[in-house]
């Protein structure tokens, strides 16, 4: 029976208090699941909106009081025991939980439990959720409150000492978790903390020496000793009993917002800078009311705000007028270093900022940031965060103001009329479908503020031809070209829109570039506009070719119709409500007379909305053949020789939704990688409506499963023992390699010196929490003096595959390690850094099956900072005018630029921090370069890689912690700022223009930051 068994009533009573830490609200949500079977009920449980959201809580922190309170019944635990837990496990360990956090732990400690969590959410997250769940199992503050416990609060919280020995005197039935509320709920905590930390008036005091390891002892406090009196006052209002405690008084002000600011408070001299620039922006704000900032500061001039960290935000409220009519019409003029600049704007409707409650804010052509906000009286907090993360803002004006929904549609649509209403119910139920967990307040908001990427207007002004001068200077472009092949266009045709389609059949004929053919098949349209404009359109040029299919075949064989039709040698694919951009088939033609062997060239790519308005522009790496078998990046635009199309068979039937992915994929079997030529142009517009997968895949559930059946023939018809996954969550796909039956010996090289304490959580990590079983563990020392190191080193010598090289020289991290590679035994090398700590079980399995393709040389993990924000993501050459990571700083959970972040993808460089290679590719190129010791070692190596004919990866799918640099320390002084400056010198002397464009980058992202925003600095090719 087991896990097979249908569902009973107590099955589904408790997943409800072990996954979802609460009762079921009513008795027909458990009759609604009595049809399934248990692990089909319990990947259900883990897959829903709620467990996801309580993931979030408990990697964040901020676990709801109300969730996971126990206590476990009897019941229940015997349930799990029968369950879930196999017959050997730890008896006596699961009588002593009393809560429901930390028997989800310890459950997911045991494979059963943990398996189902990895089928539903993706492979290694038990491990990462057991630990964070487990913290919560610590004895909750019930003990009676004594008299050290009185006297410390008075000097935590109200920082001052008890004005009497009656005020302390013990409480025997009063729980500590309790007497601490009754301190924080006071008005003295209000004024002196609270209320001053709202407005970054808090300053802090010295702690009292006591505190510490009473917060320790009683409080339940990690590192209470390294922590100031903010920090320490910010945990205990986080810790979870006294939040639990908490959550049943009445406050006047908020957790999040004390906490937040709390984490953030710093001396009197800076709590001064900081009331001088919220006087600042208060001046030039109308109905706005500004609560706190981060990481900015008023300069020296008095009106300009410097960012002084690595995450700028402020955070404001709307006042007065501003909440007093059913919209609120918000909008502010803000630049960095006098550009226009983009940003997210966050809203907190009561649960707090997070990313689904945002929007995306770029500057209109005259420099105001504007957004319609739906629902202001609910409106708890705006936040804005620039996209800039270094130089001077300036920020002159910013306002919010009432706007009645007569003026909104007056504004919008010139009235309100049916066509107005229905456009906007329209928006509106598409932004509800597509993400049905947003307040309704946030989804109209989302709507009202439709996406005006300005910045992006910036860039086309700046880098497409503009107006009647531009299209000459195409013109003579076209008149210089000496080849002009003749390109034919294949479009299937199936009920568009008129408007969609009469924009498409125009910008096929405003083409600067004339020599094309324009290959239309109707399949069998029902809508009597189609026929009727494209046989008009054919009537008026001779160019424009038509069949109309008798029956709908659908868009494979409606494609083939065309096909037939086509005497070009280059076929162009376009779909039947897309648009081509002028300068299209110039460019393609511009670029088959430079790469005159290339077989499939495509472009860059943006969308239109329903308005007509360019946004979300892709600019696309060079070819990378592992991104594209994650996901269909090289359509817009496709141009392919006619010979290959016809070759390979065209498009085939039964991978509708998915047919281009397939046929490229295909082309490119035929192809060598050279012979596919990316044009970093926006040649095409790919127009989001409902029903496209421009807007959202969801809306075309069978792409994932044709787009898996591609991926999955190519590996089979080019020899790859490959499985193939959807990842549901972005809609793309994995493949995991196959490792060989024999697997072959991974040796981890681990270069330390002392932190013994750092090194332990690293090796044990390795030893505990991988899979993969055929390793050894390389430690090399690298002159460690402390005694711990000495023990620890001894207490290794139990492990077989765990030996402690000595490398007594000055430190030289390439050096360190081509010794090291000297001594080991395996065929795959791994260079792997101290500070390190696994979180994904399979991760040397991952990388290892990576890193054993032929065409592949380094692979990299994605490493993650403690507090969970993304440390590296891949390397992009050109970053900082050296080397940066991508997505830096980013969470945990993004998505990426274009979800690159949650794909495996070719990158020119990853960190050596987590870094597998063939040890016969690392000798191949001569190893480490021994002159860069300390710093770009791993970027000049990825390199030389990468020029010896492979292809360097990055893969999402292995996760590790990366403390960076715990041993080695800062570049802060004069000697290692010098050395740093030479190892800069170096690289450029060395690698010159190729450390200038990154081809798995873009010139037109930004190369002085690392978020992947819009280059407004101008081309860099």
């Amino acid at each position: 029976m087991g896990l097979a068994a249908a569902a009973t009533e107590e099955d589904v009573a408790n997943c409800y208090r072990l996954i979802l830490g609460r009762k079921h609200e009513a008795d027909a949500v458990i009759e609604e699941k009595l049809g399934l079977d248990r692990a089909t009920l319990i990947r259900a449980f883990f897959s829903s909106e709620e467990f996801r959201s309580d993931i979030s809580a408990f990697i964040e922190g901020r676990l709801h009081a109300s969730l996971f309170s126990g206590p476990v019944t009897g019941d229940l635990r015997r349930w799990a025991a029968a369950l879930l837990l196999p017959r050997e496990h730890d008896e006596d360990a699961l009588a002593e939980i009393q809560d429901l956090a930390p028997l989800l732990a310890f459950c997911l400690g045991y494979p059963i439990l943990a398996n189902l969590l990895d089928e539903s959410l993706g492979e290694g997250q038990a491990a990462v959720l057991a630990p964070l769940a487990a913290k919560i199992a610590k004895p909750r503050l019930k003990a009676s409150t004594c008299r050290e416990d009185l006297q410390n609060c008075y000097l935590l919280f109200l920082q001052r000492a008890p004005e009497s020995e009656d005020v302390i005197k013990a409480r025997p039935d009063t729980p500590l978790a309790e007497s601490i509320c009754d301190f924080l709920v006071s008005p003295e905590f209000a004024a002196k903390v609270a209320y001053a930390a709202m407005d970054g008036r808090f300053v802090k005091a010295q702690m009292p020496p006591a505190v510490p390891a009473w917060a320790t002892e009683k409080l339940l406090i990690e590192n209470a000793s390294s922590l100031d009196i903010s920090a320490m006052i910010a945990a205990a209002l986080t810790q979870p009993a006294i939040a639990h405690a908490l959550s049943g008084r009445k406050l006047s002000w908020s957790v999040p917002e004390v906490v937040r600011r709390l984490r953030l408070a710093t001396g009197e001299s800076d709590a001064k800078n900081l009331a001088s620039l919220h006087d600042r922006l208060e001046q030039i704000g109308l109905n706005l009311e500004i609560l706190t900032s981060n990481d900015m500061q008023l300069g020296s001039e008095g009106h300009m705000i410097e960012f002084t960290g690595n995450d700028p935000w402020v955070s404001l409220t709307p006042v007065g007028p501003a909440i007093e009519d059913d919209l609120l019409a918000l909008r502010f003029r803000a630049s960095i270093d006098g550009h226009a600049t983009t940003g997210q704007l966050y809203l907190d409707y009561g649960e707090g900022f997070a990313e689904g409650n945002s929007i995306p804010l770029s500057p209109d052509l005259n420099g105001f940031h504007r957004a319609t906000i739906a629902a202001p009286r609910r409106l708890v907090a705006i936040r804005w965060d620039p996209a800039a993360t270094t130089g001077t803002a300036s920020i002159s004006l910013m306002e919010a103001m009432p706007l009645t929904t007569e003026t909104y549609f007056t504004e919008e649509f010139g009235g309100i009329d049916q066509a107005g209403g229905a456009s906007l119910l329209l928006r509106f139920a598409m932004e509800a479908s597509r993400r049905p967990e947003t307040p309704a307040a946030m989804a109209l908001t989302r709507i009202l503020s439709p996406i005006t990427d300005a910045s992006y207007n910036h860039w086309i002004s700046r880098n497409e031809p503009q107006g009647a001068p531009g299209r000459e200077e195409l013109k003579k472009r076209y008149e210089a070209l000496a080849d002009r092949p003749l390109i034919s266009i294949i479009v299937p045709t199936y009920n568009p829109s008129a408007t969609a389609l009469g924009e498409m059949i125009t910008s096929v004929r405003e083409q600067v570039y004339e020599n094309w053919e324009l290959c239309i098949a109707d399949d069998a349209s029902t809508h009597p506009h189609v026929r009727r404009i494209i046989d008009e359109a054919a009537i008026e040029d001779r160019r424009i070719k038509v069949v109309h299919r008798s029956t709908n075949g659908h868009i494979c064989r409606a494609s083939n119709s065309a096909l037939e039709l086509a005497t070009g040698s280059w076929i162009a694919m376009l779909d039947h409500d897309d648009t081509l951009a002028p300068q299209a088939l110039l460019a393609v033609a511009e670029y088959l007379a430079a790469h005159p062997s290339a077989g499939l060239i495509y472009s860059d790519e943006d969308k239109l909305d329903e308005r007509g308005q360019r946004f979300d522009p892709y600019f696309k790496p060079d070819y990378s053949p592992e991104l594209l078998l994650a996901q269909n990046y090289v359509n817009h635009l496709t141009v392919m020789r006619a010979d290959l199309v016809r070759e390979v068979g065209g498009w085939r039937t039964g991978f509708e939704g998915s047919q281009d992915h397939d046929l490229i994929l295909r082309i490119i079997e035929k192809l060598q990688p050279k012979q596919v030529v990316h044009i970093p142009q926006i040649l095409y517009h790919w127009r989001a409506l409902t029903g496209s997968t421009a807007l959202d895949n969801e809306e075309k559930d069978y792409v994932l499963r044709t787009g898996e059946a591609a991926v999955r023939e190519h590996l089979t018809r080019t020899g790859q023992a490959g499985k193939v996954e959807v990842l549901k969550g972005v809609h793309h796909y994995r493949v995991r390699y196959a490792l060989p039956e024999e697997a072959p010996l991974v040796s981890l090289i681990i270069p330390t010196r002392d932190k013994a304490d750092v090194l332990k959580i690293a090796v044990d990590s390795i030893l505990k929490n991988s899979t993969y079983d055929n390793y050894e563990i390389i430690i090399v020392d690298n002159g460690s003096s402390e005694k711990s190191t000495f023990e620890y080193f001894s207490s290794l010598a139990s492990y077989e595959n765990v030996k402690v090289v000595p490398y007594p020289h000055p430190f030289n991290y390439s050096k360190i390690n081509n010794f090291a590679v000297e001594h080991a035994c395996g065929s795959v090398i791994a260079l792997v850094n101290n500070d390190i700590e696994v979180i994904t079980p399979d991760w040397i399995e991952e990388m290892t099956s990576w890193a054993l393709k032929k065409d592949i040389g380094c692979v990299g993990a994605k490493l993650y900072y403690p507090d969970m924000s993304i440390q590296h993501a891949g390397v992009i050459v050109g970053l900082g005018g050296c080397a940066g990571h991508s997505h830096k700083y980013f969470p945990h959970d993004a998505a990426g630029y274009f979800n690159r972040l949650q794909v495996h993808q070719n990158l020119s460089a990853v960190t050596a921090a987590c870094l597998f290679v063939r040890r016969e590719v690392f000798e191949e190129v001569g190893g480490l370069e021994e002159r860069l010791t300390v710093a770009f070692n791993d970027v000049d190596f990825c390199l030389r890689v990468r020029e010896a004919g492979y292809r360097n990866l990055f893969t999402p799918f292995a996760k590790l912690f990366h403390h960076e640099s715990i041993s080695r320390g800062a570049e802060d002084t004069p000697e290692k700022m010098a050395r740093a400056a030479a190892e800069v010198k170096f690289m450029r002397d060395r690698w010159k223009e190729k450390l200038t464009i990154d081809p798995y980058y873009s010139p037109h992202l930004p190369y002085d930051r690392e978020d992947f925003g819009i280059n407004l600095a101008g081309l860099r090719y």
